[in-house]
């Protein structure tokens, strides 16, 4: 099954470097800043937003996968932040 994720973050207290090492941890988990269309147009999703298309057997276990991860990768970099996490069986997405 093929899943489209979308994962919000808020810094409590950040620097630049966070949200880089944040874009980083999550790209490794498959989420990246830039969505790219149907049509082949790039799109750079606001800050604290990261976003992808995953597959797996089920959205409740790759959205508690990716909690966990989430978590882990934040917290190796120090920082403490909100993360809010959706993953989506069906989706439609645009940007304004």
């Amino acid at each position: 099954m093929e899943a489209f994720v979308i994962c919000a973050f808020e810094f409590k207290h950040e620097k630049n470097q966070d949200f880089r090492n944040a874009y980083a941890a999550l790209a490794k988990l498959g989420l990246k800043r830039d969505l790219v269309s149907e049509t082949g147009q790039r799109f750079l999703l606001p800050t604290g937003i990261a976003a992808g298309e995953l597959k797996s057997s089920s959205e409740s276990k790759l959205r508690e996968d990716l909690c966990v991860q989430a978590k882990k990768a934040f917290d190796a970099f120090g920082v403490e932040a909100e993360i809010f996490i959706t993953v989506c069986g069906k989706w439609a997405w645009g940007y304004l």
